[in-house]
């Protein structure tokens, strides 16, 4: 549900129409000229200015985490406000939350009234769903924050050659997530997660292809499906390795305390149940995850193999802009979101929230004082080092449901290694390639 909101005073002006890619490069200028304490004077929002900030984020399993998560959202956001007040005095910030599941329907309809708020907090895969609408307003590519953002994000937010949908904020490596108070140490190799699970431990894994990327570079098949998706003839030394990867999942399937299920939410909830002792999560799941566990709650790279090291895939936290702001409010949008990328900043947001990574090549993080940073670090170095071949499945990160089906298929032994390597083959050939 959205939080309750205060009485919404009428914008000066509302723009309904389209907004030409033109005019949108030239109003981004300023925001993408470099990475600066504020707008230069004389061109900040006027005094008084107030700036909605729509923010998504995923279903939990009962009210009261929601309403603790919610919470922390919005002491999160007094921050935020207490820091760009010194650089743009007389901006104030007003909070929405919406459920991701129900997140663009509802801006799709504040669009229509006229009421879109001013700047959306999303994921990328979100953020990507409302430009495909034309519910926000896009930015031109290249421009000069290319400089200022690691290289790895980029491919996030690119809605083509020469156009973003989004401005990275933050990254949300995925990783592993255990229960201390029951394994006190996380599984360093895909062997070794064997073995505990059969000295009693439970772990937990999700049946969905972009999920599941991280064992592609433990098992050595990632090399295979970024060839498939490339479009080149595969020959039976790629084949192999596909097959390898799903006899894996076959094997784990078959263990007494190994579970594969539906959803990542359906993880997260196990970890937090104690039905599980381990889960790879995404470090969004693990502020989630510490209002239940507190200090039990452990954090560790996800585990190697005879492939290789671990390669997930992290998740882009993103700025999109609404499409209904004034000019006085898309400037105020526009400083904001400059504000976010400087690297203090950053810093701050990461140290504050233990889930959200820089996006920014400059800011440094204190690792030698946390032991869960260091996992995200190292976790973030792991997608970084695997980007050149994941980028093809981050792609399908949008169509992947055809590929779920044929792993459902595969696991109730309606398709054998062989079959079911195949028609992932033929279906990653039939989706669109970028």
């Amino acid at each position: 549900m959205p939080a309750a909101l205060p009485p919404r005073r009428p914008r000066t002006t509302l723009r309904r129409r389209t907004v030409s890619l033109a005019c949108c490069a030239t109003a981004l200028l300023p925001l993408l000229s470099g990475c600066v304490p504020g707008l230069e004077e004389g061109q900040g929002p006027s005094r008084g200015t107030i700036l909605y900030i729509a923010v998504g984020l995923e279903t939990v399993p009962d009210l009261a985490t929601e309403l603790e998560r919610q919470k922390q959202m919005r002491t999160q956001l007094r921050q935020l406000q207490t820091s760009f007040r010194d650089v743009q005095p007389g901006v104030h910030l007003e909070l929405m939350v919406f459920n991701n599941e129900r997140f663009v329907r509802e801006i799709e309809r504040r669009t229509r009234s006229g009421l879109a708020p001013d700047l959306m907090l999303v994921d990328g895969i979100t953020a990507e769903r409302l430009y495909e609408r034309q519910l926000t307003t896009p930015i031109s590519d290249p421009n000069p924050a290319r400089g200022l953002l690691k290289p790895e994000v980029i491919p996030y937010v690119q809605a083509g050659p020469r156009q973003w949908f989004a401005v990275p904020v933050g990254l949300q490596p995925q990783l592993a997530c255990f229960d201390r108070s029951r394994l006190p140490q996380s599984p360093g190799t895909m062997t070794a997660l064997l073995e505990a699970s059969s000295r009693g431990h439970t772990f937990g894994l999700d049946l969905d292809i972009i999920n599941l990327t991280w064992t592609l570079g433990s098992l050595g098949a990632l090399r295979s499906i970024a060839q498939v998706r490339s479009g080149a003839p595969v020959d039976p030394e790629q084949i192999g390795p596909i097959q390898t990867w799903l006899g894996w999942l076959r094997n784990a399937d078959l263990q007494q305390r190994i579970t594969l299920v539906g959803s990542q939410g359906e993880l997260v909830e196990g970890l937090r149940m104690g039905r599980f002792d381990w889960i790879p999560c995404h470090s969004r799941d693990a502020s989630q995850l510490r209002l239940s566990l507190g200090a039990k709650l452990g954090l560790a790279p996800l585990p190697s193999g005879p492939g290789g090291q671990a390669t997930p895939i992290s998740i882009v936290r993103v700025w999109a802009f609404g499409r209904n702001s004034s000019p006085n409010q898309h400037k105020a949008a526009q400083a904001l979101v400059r504000f976010s990328l400087n690297p203090p900043v950053q810093r701050a947001f990461t140290i504050r929230t233990q889930g959200l990574l820089p996006v920014s090549r400059a800011a440094t993080l204190p690792t030698a004082s946390s032991a869960n940073l260091a996992a995200l670090i190292a976790a973030q170095a792991e997608a970084s080092a695997a980007q050149e071949l994941t980028e093809s499945l981050i792609a399908l990160r949008t169509e992947r449901k055809p590929l779920n089906r044929i792993l459902t298929r595969f696991r109730y032994g309606e398709l054998n290694p062989p079959e079911a390597a195949r028609a992932l083959i033929a279906a990653m050939r039939r989706l669109p390639h970028e």
